[in-house]
């Protein structure tokens, strides 16, 4: 794990290669009245998919949250409601987003 005050890359092995990541950081939400940590990405290969590889990863960044005293875990997701559900996540809100001007460089 590589963690900062307020950032946490996870990275998950197993013979040794990178078969999963995870990428989380911690932020104050007013709405939460303290601090959040937003799970960014998690990345399991499929290879080891469901032998328990997303579960150690989202274990791993609940523990991080709750030593950074965060209220909550949150995410956003399409493909994997019925994972998240299971590990005692609800579903909340709608996920929107707007897409900006075309990239400087």
């Amino acid at each position: 794990m590589r963690a900062s005050a307020s950032a946490c890359v996870l990275v998950a092995e197993h013979d040794g290669r990178v078969v999963g990541l995870a990428v989380a950081h911690e932020h104050v939400a007013l709405n939460a009245d303290g601090p959040v940590v937003w799970l960014e990405e998690i990345v399991v290969d499929e290879a080891v998919r469901r032998g328990g590889v997303g579960r150690a990863l989202v274990a791993s960044v609940e523990a991080w949250a709750q030593a950074q005293g965060a209220r909550h875990v949150a995410l956003a997701t399409r493909r994997a409601i019925a994972f998240y559900r299971a590990l005692g996540y609800t579903e909340t809100a709608p996920y929107v987003r707007k897409q900006l001007g075309g990239m400087a460089g």
